[in-house]
């Protein structure tokens, strides 16, 4: 599967709520801390979290697929192309690991990029980065975390995106006072202006009851937000196969 998955989304109850607070006509609004300050900081087209899955179920090679992925699609030219398009020229870009409730990491964090010389660094930074984590798989977590870590971006942007990539399914759901479905979360972040895209690796979950596949779960669960979609890595052995997911994502998601 080629093609992205693009769905509308329809939000829950307590999310509608909130939307009926935001702007004109009920359009979503993100801002930072930062922007809600108004501080004095930089401009960038969008805030983008790179958030990679590294539970245990991502064995060693497949780390190293993603890992060596994640650096061949930053130091591709027509992404660098692209996250560069932007009346501003410019994007605010970090990497978040995540595996259980209580694991996440900024292992690359929030980096100002306004030339290909600045991706290509940050390329570089991927290429060397080492796995954090190996545990169970909590999504739900992992989504208000970099909710979280957007909310203390040191730029504006008007535009903020959560890309998820992982290879399996919330079996650590997020308990506060009570467990809370993994929907309910993504429309608790998908209220406050943030999209959430997603990159199912293929091949390694078994499906549940529900869903024929991880392609479908994390369409119907995961991803949320105005023309959020998700782009499926097929072979999750293969870091071409890998790379260019990612890169078609890249693309667009700053399209």
């Amino acid at each position: 599967m080629r093609a992205l998955t693009r769905r509308a989304v329809t939000l829950g109850s307590a999310a509608a709520c909130t939307m009926q607070t935001l702007g004109a006509g009920g359009a979503e609004r993100f801002s930072t801390k930062a922007m809600q300050q108004n501080a004095a900081v930089r401009e960038v087209d969008a805030l983008l979290v790179l958030a990679t899955d590294v539970s245990n179920s991502v064995i060693k090679e497949r780390w190293d697929v993603q890992r060596n992925g994640y650096a061949a699609a930053l130091a591709n030219e027509e992404v660098q192309k692209a996250l560069l398009s932007g009346p501003r020229g410019a994007i605010g870009l970090c990497l978040i690991q995540w595996s259980s409730y209580d694991q996440q990491k900024d292992v690359i964090p929030w980096t100002f990029l306004d030339s290909r010389e600045m991706i290509g660094v940050f390329s570089s930074l991927l290429q060397g980065m080492e796995r954090q984590f190996s545990n169970k798989t909590g999504i739900g977590a992992a989504l208000r975390y970099c909710a979280s870590y957007l909310d203390e971006a040191p730029f504006r942007a008007e535009r903020a995106v959560i890309d998820v990539s992982g290879d399996g399914y919330d079996n650590q759901p997020l308990a506060i006072n009570e467990v809370l479905p993994l929907p309910q979360i993504r429309d608790s972040v998908v209220a406050r202006g943030i999209i959430i895209n997603g990159m199912p690796i293929l091949g390694a979950a078994e499906p549940l009851p529900r869903y024929k596949s991880l392609l479908e779960y994390y369409s119907a669960e995961v991803i949320g937000g105005s023309g959020s979609f998700v782009e499926p890595v097929e072979n999750p052995d293969d870091i071409a196969s890998f790379a260019g997911a990612l890169r078609r994502k890249l693309v667009a998601e700053v399209a």
